[in-house]
């Protein structure tokens, strides 16, 4: 009997790890998130490696800290190129990032996503996906043909939980839960040299002010 590709936690629909997509698309989005926080002036270290070398899943890839004793910790992503367009709609992040808010707290979380081709970076701050989590529990926007929860209402804020079928490498679909972010709450950036020269293409709008 074929093993389902997705499971459960805590209500949440969650793909099952993929180490072929971790090999392809790990390094871009970490690789792109250390570059641009050192162009910003931080030092950035690895946040998930243990003593012994190998990786903590409970932890966040970066932590950041700058000169004026500011720190962040930055969870890397990357978004493939033909899916990349629909960020201007909503910016989709998995829920299980949301695990990492655990550590610092919401104010100090970025999640850092990167383009595949690596020409563009989106910057979505931690203080969005827990407004969505707070604010929609267990409820959950239908996309495409999945319907909405009983009782999902929309935040006034727009940042919400959203439940949708994700196309699958190599064929197929799964469901999937997320938090989409609105496009005025991110930082759009523009790499022209990786670790050298960006264009901040957009600013963020501040949340809850």
């Amino acid at each position: 009997m074929p093993t389902s590709s997705v499971y459960t936690r805590n209500g949440q629909l969650h793909s099952h790890f993929d180490r072929q997509r971790k090999d392809e698309l790990e390094a871009i989005g970490r690789d792109a998130g250390r570059e641009l926080f050192e162009w910003y002036g931080g030092t950035v270290e690895d946040n998930d490696v243990k003593e012994d070398g190998t990786l903590d899943w409970q932890r966040a890839d970066l932590k950041v800290t700058f000169n004026d004793g500011r720190n962040l910790l930055v969870e890397t992503a990357t978004k493939s190129d033909n899916i990349w367009h629909y960020t201007k709609q909503g910016v989709d992040v998995e829920t299980r990032k949301l695990k990492y808010i655990r550590q610092m707290g919401a104010e100090k979380l970025v999640v850092s996503m990167t383009r595949q081709n690596g020409s563009e970076i989106l910057l979505i701050p931690g203080v969005c996906l827990k407004a969505a989590a707070d604010d929609c529990g267990d409820e959950y926007f239908g996309h495409g043909s999945i319907a909405n929860s009983p009782n999902f209402q929309m935040p006034s804020h727009g940042c919400h939980r959203v439940r949708k079928n994700c196309k699958k490498k190599g064929g197929g679909w799964e469901v999937n839960d997320f938090y989409r972010i609105p496009y005025k709450f991110v930082t759009h950036i523009e790499v022209l040299t990786p670790g050298k020269n960006y264009r901040i293409l957009k600013k963020k709008e501040p949340f809850g002010e």
